[in-house]
């Protein structure tokens, strides 16, 4: 089923915090953005790239969470 890592974490647990916090942190960017978006001298670029990465890491776990060992085969319907 799932893979225990050198942590001791196992495989499913270290995807479900990608997508967790990789959202997470792509909703805080955001919301700095959205926030300082008068300032001038704000990093827009900065809160632009943490967004980027937090959706990054959020798909990226989303995939491997999608393709994991253990989830369950879905079966065709005879309609």
């Amino acid at each position: 089923m799932s893979t225990n890592t050198q942590l001791g974490l196992s495989g499913t647990v270290l995807v479900w915090f990608n997508m967790v916090f990789g959202a997470l942190a792509a909703i805080i960017s955001l919301w700095a953005l959205l926030a300082t978006a008068t300032d001038s001298e704000s990093p827009s670029s900065l809160y632009a790239a943490g967004i980027l990465i937090g959706l990054a890491f959020s798909a990226m776990g989303y995939l491997r969470w999608s393709k994991r060992a253990g989830k369950p085969i879905k079966k065709e319907s005879k309609a």
